[in-house]
Order: C-alpha cells, then sequence, then structure tokens
C-alpha cells in the first residue's frame, strides 16, 4: 500500500493486527481519518495466513476463533468482505494412552450422552454448571463492548459508572455472586475435584482451560477459564463459540483490512515506527524509519514496548 503524502490524521493507530484494525475501522465510522502504521509488509499481527511450504498456507500463530463479538461482525459488515466461520465440531477431544477418546461436542445433549459413558453423576452435574456458567457470562458479556467503569466516588462520572454497573446486577441473587467469585478467584483443579470424579471428564476441562495460562490447574484464578469461553459469541452468536476461518485466521484481518478501507481508513504497511514523541503527557506525533513525520488528534499503540 503506497505511502501517501498527508502527515495530519483525525487518529493514528500504531500496528495492523486484529485490534488495530479493528479500532481504526471504528474510528472512521465515526467520521475520523485514521491511518494504520504496520511494521510487517502485511496486515494481521498474530491473525495471519502464510505460507509455510510451497503451495501450503496455514495460520502460522493464532488458530482458532473464540472471541471475535459478533456485534464486531455486524457493524462492520466482515462477511460482505469475505469472512466465513465454521463451528468446531468437536470443540476439542482428548485422547488417552488406554486408546479412549473424549470429545466435548458443541451439541450439549451429545455432550452428556458422552460424558454419561464415562460418570452418570459427572454428566447431571455438567448440565447443572453448564446452566450456571451461562448465566454469569450474560451478566459480563455487556462490559466487553464498552469502557470499563471508572469507580471514582468522587466524581460524578464515577457515581454514573457505579449505577450503571450496580443495574446490570440488579437481579443476581447470593448464591450467583459467590459462584462468580469463585470462578473468578478459585483454582480449576479444585473446582473440578468437587463437582466432577472422572479423571478423563476432567482432564478434558483442564485441557480446554489451562492452556494460555502459564500456570498449573490448581493455581487461584485459573478457574476463570470455565467462564471466559463464554463470554465469546462468533458468526453464529452462540455463547462458547469455537470456529475455523474459511481461508484461515488471516482471513480475519483481511477481512477487517477490507472493511476499514471502504470506511475510509489508510493502511501503511512496511512503515516501522521509530520514535513517538509525548508532550505534557499526550502523544503529539511519531517518527517512521524513514524519517517521516506524523500528527494526529487520538492515539492507539497496538503493540506498546
Amino acid at each position: 500500500m503506497a505511502p501517501n503524502s498527508k502527515q495530519l490524521y483525525d487518529a493514528i493507530v500504531v500496528g495492523g493486527g486484529h485490534n488495530g484494525l479493528t479500532a481504526a475501522a471504528y474510528l472512521a465510522r465515526a467520521g475520523m481519518s485514521t491511518l494504520v502504521l504496520e511494521r510487517r509488509h502485511m496486515v494481521g499481527g498474530c491473525c495471519v495466513t502464510e505460507e509455510i511450504a510451497p503451495g501450503c498456507r496455514a495460520s502460522t500463530t493464532s488458530y482458532i476463533a473464540s472471541m471475535l463479538r459478533p456485534e464486531v461482525i455486524s457493524d462492520l459488515n466482515l462477511r460482505e468482505h469475505g469472512l466465513r466461520m465454521v463451528p468446531c465440531d468437536p470443540a476439542l477431544q482428548v485422547p488417552f494412552p488406554d486408546g479412549e477418546v473424549v470429545p466435548w461436542w458443541t451439541n450439549r445433549d451429545r455432550a452428556v450422552a458422552e460424558f454419561r459413558r464415562f460418570s452418570v453423576k459427572d454428566a447431571k452435574a455438567f448440565v447443572r454448571i453448564d446452566d450456571q456458567l451461562k448465566k454469569l457470562a450474560r451478566y459480563l458479556q455487556p462490559f466487553f463492548l464498552e469502557p470499563p467503569p471508572e469507580i471514582d466516588t468522587h466524581s460524578l462520572h464515577g457515581w454514573s459508572d457505579l449505577f450503571r454497573a450496580g443495574r446490570r446486577f440488579r437481579s443476581i441473587s447470593n448464591a450467583e455472586i459467590a459462584q462468580l467469585i469463585s470462578f473468578l478467584t478459585g483454582s480449576l483443579g479444585e473446582f473440578l475435584d468437587r463437582n466432577y470424579e472422572s479423571d478423563k471428564i476432567k482432564t478434558l476441562f483442564l485441557a480446554n482451560n489451562v492452556y494460555g495460562k502459564h500456570g498449573g490447574p490448581y493455581q487461584h484464578g485459573t478457574a476463570i477459564g470455565l467462564l471466559f469461553h463464554l463470554l465469546s459469541g462468533g458468526e453464529h452468536e452462540l455463547q462458547g463459540f469455537f470456529g475455523h476461518v474459511m481461508g484461515g485466521m488471516g482471513a480475519i484481518t483481511q477481512a477487517l483490512s477490507s472493511a476499514g478501507q471502504k470506511l475510509g481508513v489508510e493502511i501503511r504497511t512496511s512503515a516501522s515506527v521509530a520514535q513517538i514523541n509525548v508532550r505534557n503527557g499526550r502523544v503529539c506525533r511519531v517518527v517512521l524509519e524513514d524519517g517521516t513525520e506524523l500528527r494526529s488528534k487520538v492515539w492507539t499503540v497496538r503493540a506498546p514496548r
């Protein structure tokens, strides 16, 4: 994408990954002249499809779509820009040394039937816990689509945010508050030991929730994985959606790039940022490695260093 002589923008986004492209598209949608600066020769960040061998293209970093909000897909018309996703089914399966394979089917009735092969008690527990988790997730989902509340009782804005957050939880029971705190702070291992008896079913849940945590299953805070996955939506607007992207994960950022450009976003690739200048606590300009200086009113840095 050829450089432009323009040097002043309403907004500049440093980093053309999926978050940066999404932010840029929404800024342009709001009527702001927006520039994206990407160091690599292509946009996408960790959401790319690349040729790993002659004629073989693959998702080289991020490998599955699970947290792409349906509101973003709809707002930016990503389907019109080529985005296609199909549900993973099973979402996960774990093989064991004895030759047994335990799948986690997307359809709950099918998953329950699978779990019943190992433990009737665990199958019943799964239904109960799944209902609890989905209900708790619905309390939290709206916070993903707005700035986090600033709970400052010394300002009118703080009181407004506190009231808004409180209204979200006006129907929550004391038991649900206790459950939510338990999922947010407790360990996944202890939770599974309390609620399940089959080691194979426990292993399946561990495999689904510990990766990316960089900690053991008995570390505090790991139970949130059970809740976190249900905060996703995806193309099919399903809680806990896991999807394969047609064309690899890069198809997501290609769709975001196309949608953004249609809205007026300018994208410069091979545009490595050498310096970000700050004046009075605010970013005032950015300098590229080739010496180009750019200014804007709003900044978002997607790969801070």
